[in-house]
C-alpha cells in the first residue's frame, strides 16, 4: 500500500505547473492522505542561507507563514538545510533544538534536493506534540515526497519564468513596432512629396 500511496501523490504533485498551487497540494497530501497535522514546506534562499515558511498546515494558532529559519544547527528545519539529509528527532527538548510549536516533542524534516548538483530547494518539516511519533516509514516516504516536490517545484518555476520571459517579448515587440512606424510613416510622407 506504501507504493500505491506514493504512486498517487507523485502523480497529484505532477499535475501542478504553479508553485503556489504545487505548495497548497503538497499540504493537503501531507495532511488529509498521511495524516500528519502540522506540516510546513520551506523553501531556501541562497543569499541568505536561511528558509523561509512560504506553506503550512495546521499549528494551532500560530502563524508561521514567512518566518525566517537560519540554516544553522539551532531549529530542526535549519540544521537539514545545513547536513542535507533527513532528520527525525524523537525527543526534541532533550535534542537542544527549536521548533514552531511550543509543545512539540517529536519532528521529522526532509530536504527537498534536486538534480545532479544537489541543488537545496527547501525543506518540509513536520511536528507532533507526541514522543517519538514519526518513524522509518515517515522518514522513508516524506524524503521520497520531499524529492519529487523539489522537482515540480523547479519545474513550475521554471515554467513561471518561462511565461514572464515570453510576456517581456511581446511586450518589447510592441514598442519596437509602434517606435519604427512612427518614423516610417514621416519618410513615407516625404518620399510621397
Amino acid at each position: 500500500t506504501e507504493m500505491l500511496l506514493l504512486q498517487e501523490v507523485l502523480l497529484t504533485l505532477s499535475r501542478f505547473i504553479r508553485v503556489d498551487r504545487l505548495l497548497d497540494q503538497l499540504l493537503v497530501l501531507l495532511e488529509e492522505w498521511l495524516g500528519y497535522e502540522d506540516c510546513a514546506v520551506l523553501l531556501y534562499d541562497r543569499e541568505r542561507r536561511a528558509l523561509r515558511v512560504v506553506a503550512a498546515k495546521g499549528f494551532g494558532v500560530v502563524d508561521i507563514k514567512n518566518h525566517i529559519v537560519q540554516a544553522d544547527g539551532t531549529t530542526v528545519a535549519g540544521r537539514v538545510a545545513l547536513d542535507q539529509c533527513p532528520l527525525n528527532v524523537r525527543d526534541l527538548p532533550a535534542s537542544g533544538l527549536r521548533a514552531f510549536l511550543p509543545d512539540t516533542r517529536s519532528a521529522l524534516a526532509v530536504p527537498m534536493l534536486c538534480g545532479e548538483d544537489v541543488d537545496l530547494v527547501g525543506v518540509i518539516l513536520l511536528e507532533s506534540a507526541e514522543n517519538d511519533f514519526f518513524d522509518e516509514r515517515d522518514s522513508r516516504i516524506l524524503s521520497t515526497i520531499g524529492t519529487q516536490a523539489a522537482i515540480g517545484i523547479r519545474q513550475a518555476e521554471l515554467y513561471e519564468g518561462s511565461q514572464r520571459a515570453n510576456k517581456l517579448k511581446q511586450e518589447f515587440i510592441a514598442t519596437m513596432s509602434h517606435e519604427l512606424r512612427t518614423p516610417m510613416t514621416v519618410l513615407i510622407g516625404y518620399c510621397d512629396m
